[in-house]
């Protein structure tokens, strides 16, 4: 989503406000910022990473409102799957609305903060590996 995309959606105070607190914590205090996402959970976005940023600006809506419409579907004695976990993003997101998450993300530099963001999260397994090789 573009910056141009997130003011017209959000509004520019909004915006603006979420740009300013983002760059304080990844110039200066050099550190991941602690977004909590609309179930509950807190995902600690990493400081040189773009996507945490999206989050970030984009209010947790870095799909579109597609993480809304995917929640709806959810049981809560079911189980969600995240293939590709990168961070935990959808991870956490849908954690509280199911029963149990299984996240996979085989890039060892994104799975370091999935098992960060997971940490202490009853009922979230996460694996170092990749689901397929295509």
């Amino acid at each position: 989503m573009s910056y141009g995309s997130q003011i017209k959606q959000h509004g520019a105070l909004r915006f603006a406000a979420r740009f300013v607190v983002r760059q304080f914590y990844k110039r200066i205090l050099r550190r991941d910022y602690p977004y909590r996402l609309p179930t509950g959970l807190v995902l600690h976005c990493p400081p040189g990473n773009s996507f945490g940023s999206e989050v970030i600006l984009s209010g947790a809506d870095v799909d579109w409102g597609a993480e809304q419409i995917l929640a709806r579907f959810l049981e809560p004695h079911g189980a969600f799957i995240d293939v590709g976990a990168h961070i935990g993003y959808y991870s956490l997101y849908m954690r509280p609305l199911v029963r149990e998450v299984h996240a996979f993300e085989p890039d060892r530099r994104n799975f370091v903060w999935l098992q960060r963001n997971c940490a202490g999260v009853a009922g979230v397994v996460t694996l170092p590996v990749a689901v397929s090789d295509r």
